[in-house]
Order: structure tokens, then sequence, then C-alpha cells
């Protein structure tokens, strides 16, 4: 009732328990997420430059322009770009610098590539104090927390992507958010105009501006009109990049040279005065010509640990790699890493030289990018060979080789992903040098499976995508396809081509895989058995159930002459393929003798944190829906419901597993009349969809799912509007198998039949 007391509802009590829920009330109604982090919080990685000069324009138009208070409704997105050195990340860095009373919250974050990105957002999710559910969360978690952190936070906060390459890797973290402001800094400006807003391209110095900057750095007034000249010409030989402004100027103020007396010494001796040069205090880096000097000077072993890490992701390695004396390396040069005290002089060499910077508190390197280019472009042909094999041995004992072993967790078994995920951006990296300086590895085998293992991994972290680029790429080295070290990659292929509903692809890869198989393994071996399984797999998602059982009872001879014991995974297809033939009682058979083989029960899997093991709950929940009885269908809700969270607790909170669950849950809500809620939860796949290739199967079945449902409630243009945007995303999915039909049969081929 209008003015009613707020106190009305608590008649009766007395006045000081009154006062007390009063108090409690509103110190409920006040708490927001943002009470639980650290504010203010900001991510910078280096202090205001006090030689900061001529760009006061740009600084003014950035502050316009994201200005958290200039009353819009919408996030202020603005992206700089222009070629390397010109200043954008000091621009940038200005405006964090210099906007501290502006936002409760400022982060710092590469993106030159996803895996750095997601790193970066994992600290800043650390430097906020967001809760972790337990150690085991992943860098890719908790950059999802800040993510949603960001789409609550009521108070202004702004976030620097730097050098971004791709921009559809910001989708990730893009926060919908009217308190954010958004600079980005990219050498592209396709890539700028994608996201922002407003461009900013940044373009060197003018020849005014640079003659004003140069004449400020050195203190030196020209004295004359060829001085003057001498000055203007420098200013152009620099093709008036600030960077090497600042390097020159540094030069000349040293040497009290004047404009006119420096121009032949430069001209003669550019590169001597570069390596020559000191790296300014205010940058992190400098020109790469400078390196190659400083490296020189280096004692021997420092100079072999720069060499080696120029093979490894420049931000951030992790000593623990370098100095594993489990690895097999054994060459003289690198026996230093082995030696605590030898190893240690190197870093301190290294440190002090300013080539590298340790962090004690991770006991890690970090190493510049334009150090890593001038010592590989010094480095032979023959010693970067060498170097190259060192890294894949060091990297290849930086985590256990499980990703060909068969039992009941497949591949690395998520209890090892930390360590998986700490070795990753390294592969990466060797895969970009190996591509860019066109190298060949003499240990071209152990170079496979290294990247085979980590293509494995993602592959388990449900990145497909990604996890394919790297088997691919594996396969394409001079490498036996047929051999024991790549025949287990072409059957993952066939998985992944599994898991983005392309069975035909995955059928012939575990043919290839077979046929390869029975070269150099007998034909009732067991590792054919494994192959017989994933054959059937493949018939199954492609409706071909007899074929299925065919390869599946090839299967269990095989198994019942060796070891009846270890068919767990024969019987769970076995399960899937009775489910799509329509018997669900035999389909239940089948998966508690799987579960049997396991010594684990129904209720041990349902509470497994074993990520194939959701797979399973699934599997079962659609066994009990199939089998129609009202209990059943409400216990395979639950079980439904309850694979979403276990998914979301592996995978976080979208990806392909996680959209399959929901879906299966929506469909079990529907069918039990709860409309509202099911469209709901379809929604929620049509979201987390969005920009994610890997995803589009899943966006289209859920957009056609909405639009059949909008007709059957009579909404027959939004209908219409849902099931053309279906049918788009269909068409621009590359590769597809589905008989595109416009039926929900049609767009349920777009994504795996039973995705475990």
């Amino acid at each position: 009732m209008p003015g009613r007391s707020s106190t009305a509802s608590f008649q009766g009590l007395s006045p000081t328990c009154v006062v007390t829920l009063v108090m409690l009330t509103k110190s409920l109604k006040a708490m927001k997420l943002e009470d639980n982090v650290e504010l203010p919080c900001y991510m910078i990685p280096h202090g205001l430059n006090p030689r900061f000069y001529s760009r006061q324009r740009e600084a003014d138009e950035i502050k316009d322009h994201l200005d958290p208070q200039c009353g819009q409704d919408k996030p202020r997105v603005m992206a700089i770009h222009g070629l390397g050195g010109v200043g954008k990340t000091q621009l940038a860095l200005h405006y964090a610098n210099t906007s501290l009373k502006l936002y409760q919250a400022i982060a710092w974050i590469p993106a030159e590539t996803p895996i750095k990105m997601t790193q970066a957002l994992s600290d800043f999710a650390k430097k906020l104090g967001l809760p972790r559910k337990d150690d085991g969360e992943d860098d890719y978690q908790a950059s999802l927390k800040v993510k949603d952190w960001l789409n609550t936070m009521e108070q202004p906060f702004l976030l620097i992507f730097d050098n971004v390459e791709e921009i559809d890797i910001l989708l990730q973290v893009w926060p919908a958010n009217s308190q954010s402001s958004i600079l980005i800094t990219t050498r592209s400006p396709s890539v700028a105009s994608k996201r922002a807003s407003h461009l900013m391209h940044l373009e060197s110095f003018t020849a005014e501006s640079g003659l004003n900057v140069l004449e400020s750095l050195t203190g030196i007034t020209a004295t004359d009109e060829n001085d003057l000249e001498a000055a203007r010409h420098i200013c152009h030989l620099l093709g008036g990049i600030p960077l090497a402004i600042v390097q020159i100027s540094e030069f000349i103020r040293d040497r009290s040279y004047s404009y006119e007396e420096f121009i032949p010494i430069y001209q003669k001796s550019s590169a001597r005065i570069y390596a020559t040069s000191k790296i300014p205090l205010e940058y992190s880096h400098t020109l790469s010509t400078v390196w190659e000097l400083s490296i020189e000077r280096l004692p021997q072993i420092a100079r072999t640990l720069q060499n080696l890490l120029a093979f490894f992701d420049p931000d951030r390695i992790e000593e623990r790699l370098l100095i594993n004396q489990k690895s097999s390396l054994a060459d003289d040069q690198l026996e230093f890493l082995f030696d605590d005290f030898e190893f240690g002089e190197a870093v301190s060499a290294l440190v002090k030289s300013s080539l590298v910077q340790r962090s004690s508190a991770l006991k890690a390197l970090s190493v510049l990018r334009l150090v890593q280019n001038a010592v590989l472009a010094r480095l032979t042909g023959e010693e970067r060979l060498f170097y190259l094999d060192s890294a894949i041995i060091l990297l290849s004992a930086g985590f256990s080789n499980t990703w060909k072993k068969t039992g009941s967790q497949q591949g690395h078994g998520w209890a090892s992903w930390e360590t998986c995920t700490q070795v990753l951006p390294h592969v990466s990296w060797l895969i970009e040098v190996v591509k860019k300086h066109k190298l060949k590895a003499i240990k071209v085998d152990d170079f496979a499976e290294l990247i085979f293992r980590s293509g494995t991994y993602l592959w388990e972290r449900d990145q497909p995508s990604a996890a394919r680029s790297f088997f691919e790429f594996g396969l394409s080295l001079d490498v036996d396809r047929e051999g024991q070290t790549c025949n287990p990659a072409v059957r993952l292929l066939g998985h992944i081509a599994l898991d983005i509903a392309r069975p035909r692809a995955a059928l012939e890869a575990y043919k290839e895989t077979l046929a390869a198989r029975l070269k150099y393994t007998a034909l009732d071996d067991p590792a054919i058995a494994d192959v017989y399984d994933s054959l059937a797999c493949a018939c199954t998602e492609m409706n071909d159930i007899p074929n299925s059982f065919a390869y599946l009872d090839k299967s269990v001879a095989i198994h019942l002459a060796n070891n009846p014991d270890c068919m767990a995974r024969t019987n769970a297809i076995q399960a899937m393929t009775y489910l799509r033939d329509g018997k669900p009682e035999q389909a239940l058979e089948a998966l508690h003798k799987c579960w049997n083989l396991q010594g684990l029960t129904e209720e041990q899997v349902a509470a497994s944190e074993y990520p194939k093991h959701s797979g399973d709950i699934i599997l079962l929940s659609r066994v009990r829906y199939a089998q129609d009885a009202a209990q059943n269908k409400d216990s395979a809700l639950q079980l439904a419901s309850k694979s979403i969270n276990i998914r979301k607790g592996t995978f976080g909170d979208k990806g392909p597993r996680v959209a399959d669950a929901i879906f299966y849950v929506s469909g079990m809500l529907r069918d039990d009349g709860k409309d509202a809620l099911a469209a709901k939860l379809l929604r929620e796949i049509v979201d987390m969809s969005q920009g994610m290739s890997v995803m589009q199967g899943h966006l289209a079945r859920a957009l056609w799912t909405l639009g059949t449902e909008e007709e059957r409630l009579g909404n027959g243009t939004l209908a219409e509007e849902l099931k053309r945007g279906a049918s788009e995303v269909r068409g621009a999915i590359e590769g597809r198998e589905s008989d595109d039909s416009n039926t929900g049969e049609g767009f349920a081929s777009l994504v795996r039949y039973m995705l475990w």
C-alpha cells in the first residue's frame, strides 16, 4: 500500500528486533558482487612514462571517447592501430596510468593469442580475489568468472587488450556492461574496425612533431639552418618511429654530437649505434639490433640459455621445464641446466643484462619478443635445430606421456590437465617458430608426439577445433603416418570429427587407423578391438546400426580371447547403439556391464568428477527417459540436470558438451509442458554459441527448436525469423555432413547423437 511504513511487516516484534531486522535487510540489499573483490584493482605492467611526448591530442581523444562519466548506456570501445614501434602500447599505458581516479578496476590484457589472454584474465581474477572453486580450476574457467564479474560490475572499469591479432578471441571476455571502457591496440586496421565504435590510426611522428621530440630528448636546439636540416633528416631516417627516436636521442646526447655530425656516423654505423645503446628506462623493449651485441657480452652458459629460451613462449617460462632432470637431455652444452649454481649464474647474467626478467614468486622467466627474434636471426641453421630439439626434449618431459594409453580414463586424464595447461603455450610457440623459420626437427617423431599430446589435451578440454589444428600440423611433419606414433593421432582425428558431427570423416579416419595398425599388430590384438569400437561408434552416429553391431561383435570376440575385463568401452558403445536402435532395456544392461567392469556402481558414476562420466550420466538419463515410465522420466531429468553442473564444473559455463546437456534437459522440460523454462534453456545455448565456430551446430539446432516452439504457440513471424536464422547458421558451417532438411531431425544431425 502506498505510504506504508517499511517496518509494518515487523508488527508484534520488540523495537530491538525491528531495528536489527531493518539493518540486516538494508545490508543484504546493499550487498553486491563487487563487495567480494578487492577494489580498486589495477593490473598495469608499467608506470607513467615521464618522457611521453607529442601525443597529447591522441591522449585527449582517448580520454574523451572512453570517459566513463559521459552518460552512455553501452560500453565505450576504442581501438588504436598502426605500425609496430609506433607507440600504441605507450599511448595506452599513458591513458591507463593517468586514469586511475576514473576507474575502480583497470586490467591490462596481452591478447596476441587466446592462450595468453586466458592466462592474463586468470591473473586478473586472482588479483581481484575472485573466489576459486578448488585448486583444479584452470585459466579458462577463471577467465569466465572474470567475464561474469565484469557483466555485474556496477562501477566503472577499463579493459586494455594489447596487441590483438584475432578479434574473435576477445569474445571470451567481452562485457555487455555500460560501466565498461575498452581500449584495443593492434597493428591491423581490419581487426580494429571489427569491435570498436571509434578508431585511431596512430601514425609515426610528423616531421614537425618528430623534430620537437628529438630536440626535447637530446636537449639540443639546432644552431643554424644546416643543423636544422640535419635534424629533420635524422627524423626522416628514423621514419618518425618514437622508439627509434628515443634511442638515437640518447646516443646523440651522450656523445655531445651536433645533428650535422651525427648523420654520417649513423649512415656508417647504425647497427653498432643500436647495439651499444642502453634500453630506455620507460620502455620494456627496444630495437632488435640492440640485443645482438648484448648477447655477445654474455658468459657462454648465459648465451646458451638465451638461445634456448628463444624456443619457449616468452611470457612465462617456468624454470621447472628447463631444469627437469627426468628429461633425456644429455648434451654437454646444456649440462648447466641441471646444476643449481650454474643455472642460477646463467639466469643472473641475463637478468643483469635486461635480456630476461625473473619472477621469484612464480619461479619463471620472461623474455621480450624482439630479443627472441634477434637471437633466432643470429643462430646458424645447425644451431636452430639443436635448440629446437632440446626444447622438444624438455617440454616432452614436462608432463606425463599418457595420451596413447588405454584404460578407464582415456588420454591424459583430467588429473593431469593443470600440467598440460602450463606446457601448451610453449608447444604452440614451437609450432609458430618452426613455421616461420621453415625448420625441420631432427627428432621429428618426438616433436610430432609432443604436438599430439597437446592436441589430445585440447580435445579433452572440449576444444575440438584447436585440437584438430595441432593434430593436422603434427601429421604434416616428415613422419610415417602409418607408424606407431602417428597412428593413434589419426584415430583421435576421428574422435574430433565425431565431436563436430562429421561421422563419415570419422569413419574414414578409423578405417585408415585400422589398415595401418594391422601392419604391425595381430588381428586378435586388443589394440584392434579399440579401433573396432571406434568404427562402431561412427556407424551408430550415422544410424547404421547393423554395421555398428557387426564391429562390436568383432571387438567382443577379441576381448573374450584376451581379457574380458577390458571391454568397458565396448559395452558403453553397445549401450549407445541399443538406445539408438530403440532398445532401452538392452542399453541399460550394457551400461551396467560397462560400470561393473570398472568396479563402479551407478551411484559412484553419478558422483564422479571424471569428465567422460558426465557423458555416461547423459546416456543413462536418455535410457531412463526412453523407458517411458513416469518415475524413470523424473529420474532422467534429475540425471541430465546433474550432468549440466558436472560439465560446467569441468569445462566452464559454455562449450559443446555443456550446450548438449542443456539441450537434452530443455527437451524433457518441453515434453513436460514447461515451455517457458525450456525456451529459457534454449536461449542460453544461443547466447553461449555466439562467436564460437565449434558451437554453430548447437546454435542452429537451438534456433530451429525455438522456432518450432514459437510456431506451435502461434507466433508465426517470430518462428519464421528463428528458423531463417537457423538455416543461415547451418549454411555457414563448413564440412557439414547433415542432410540439410528443414526438419528437427535435419538440424539435430548438426550435433553428435551422443556427445560423451
